[in-house]
């Protein structure tokens, strides 16, 4: 009966454990993370005033909000959530081209081609990829 009892518990504690780390993992940021880390690396990035950071905040958390109501669009209709994200994005950088000087307007320019163009050789890469294995 103690083994019994001493197996069950260890088997609690497990799945308990295993939930909380789940719940822990670093990839699963809420909205206001999204938004603060988001900030951080722009302020970096763009060299941002104190006034630019504060609206680039409440820019960066509208549309990581605005995100969470779409993402669930992406198993159920890709087509129209790929449509809205098209749109939030072209919003966001509308935005942030608003706050930003031309200096800064230049820096952020080359950071989204450069982005742009990083995230298109990871997708020629996974392709090439997935065309080898097939």
């Amino acid at each position: 009966m103690k083994k019994i009892l001493l197996c069950a518990f260890a088997l609690i504690l497990t799945a308990s454990l295993f939930a909380q780390q789940k719940a822990e993992r670093p990839g699963r940021m809420n909205a206001e993370e999204r938004a603060d880390r988001m900030t951080k690396v722009l302020t970096g990035k763009l060299e941002l005033n104190v006034e630019q950071v504060a609206q680039m905040q409440a820019i960066q958390l509208d549309a990581q909000q605005k995100y969470d109501e779409i993402k669930g669009l992406k198993s159920e209709d890709k087509e129209l959530f790929v449509k809205k994200q098209t749109n939030l994005i072209k919003d966001v950088d509308t935005r942030i081209l608003m706050i930003l000087n031309d200096e800064q307007t230049a820096s952020y320019h080359a950071l989204v081609n450069k982005e742009r163009h990083e995230e298109a050789v990871q997708d020629r890469k996974s392709r090439t990829n997935t065309i080898k294995s097939n």
